[in-house]
């Protein structure tokens, strides 16, 4: 094929493309004319000039209506008369109780008044903040426990329930998971797994068991009390952890911030028994404690009582007051490990 050939070739398919893209602009210019009904100039006008019809129609049927009213009105006797008593007994109500009516806007002042008063009331309620509108105390997450430390009836000679003690283990420890299941989650697996081995030699012989006291002086006795899972062993371990959250429970409520809190109580407790590795692994868990404003919310019963203005401090009396139980019956079994020589 010779070179004029193909420029003629290529003329003519350039020429088809041309005449196929002014066809093609040419459909969407009439298509968008002429086929949306929405772009067509004359459509607005129309659909105008009807709406203006139709306000005409609405406008005469209205007039022609109020007409035929009056016509009605004017034509009864009976409404006119109606109409014009209404109107004299209206007068004459004015005319005769024209005096009570100051005593019926007294009434309404002294309403509005009241009403302020209880509004002041209220207010002042929430200020004080430890109440509800019925005027209890709020419940904390301490002081909805069904079972606490305190409340243990002692055994001659200070002996500790182990079942009344294990059911207030139980109750508490949901308080580490108001950490989340990563920050708490290594304290909160050991707290619960010693108290399990402790129910497990309590169920074996409850008569042998009834206070933690008999259960570690009758492996005492047996010889077999440093011997993993039995009672003694594990209630020393549970001792230790509950140390650990008694001094991090008093230091939240004395105002420590809860990784500061937990890193001195730690210290100060588990710290002392765990290898280095195991002491690593709880001091990186403590960085991602939320703030104690934020955990204390975690501690409301009803979460409308977080916006109470000194709602921190109820937590923190509830705290405080529900650790002295806890405290005392720790200190009950370190003079116990102590006397007996088995603290270590």
């Amino acid at each position: 094929m010779t070179y004029n050939a193909k420029m003629a070739r290529f003329s003519f398919k350039l020429l088809v493309l041309i005449v196929a893209t002014l066809a093609f602009a040419a459909f969407l210019s009439w298509s968008r004319d002429f086929g949306n009904p929405y772009a067509n100039p004359q459509q607005p006008l129309r659909g105008k000039i009807a709406e203006e019809k139709r306000e005409t129609h609405i406008d005469n049927e209205s007039t022609e209506s109020q007409n035929i009213e009056a016509e009605n009105f004017q034509g009864n006797p009976k409404i006119a008369l109606k109409t014009e008593e209404s109107q004299e007994d209206s007068n004459q109500r004015t005319d005769k109780e024209g005096n009570e009516a100051p005593q019926v806007n007294k009434i309404s002042d002294d309403n509005d008044l009241q009403e302020k008063q209880d509004d002041q009331e209220d207010l002042q309620g929430n200020n004080n903040g430890n109440t509800q509108d019925d005027g209890e105390r709020i419940k904390t997450f301490f002081t909805a426990l069904p079972t606490s430390f305190a409340a243990l009836r002692l055994e001659d000679g200070n002996g500790i329930p182990t079942k009344a003690f294990l059911d207030a283990c139980t109750d508490l420890t949901p308080f580490l998971n108001k950490f989340g299941k990563t920050s708490m989650n290594l304290a909160h697996n050991d707290l619960s797994g010693n108290a399990r081995k402790i129910h497990a030699v309590y169920e074996i012989d409850t008569e042998v068991s009834w206070t933690l006291q008999k259960m570690v002086l009758h492996e005492f006795e047996n010889g077999d009390y440093e011997v993993d899972g039995k009672g003694t062993i594990s209630l020393l371990w549970l001792k230790r952890g509950f140390e650990f959250v008694a001094e991090f429970l008093q230091r939240l409520a004395d105002g420590e911030e809860t990784n500061v809190a937990a890193n001195k109580a730690y210290d100060n407790s588990l710290g002392h028994h765990h290898n280095f590795i195991l002491r690593g692994t709880f001091k990186l868990a403590f960085t991602t404690l939320a703030y104690r404003h934020d955990f204390f919310k975690t501690l409301a019963v009803n979460l409308e009582d977080t916006t109470i203005a000194n709602f921190d401090e109820i937590v923190a009396e509830d705290m405080a007051q529900y650790n002295k139980g806890l405290q005392y019956i720790l200190q009950l079994l370190r003079d116990f490990f102590t006397e007996k020589g088995l603290d270590n």
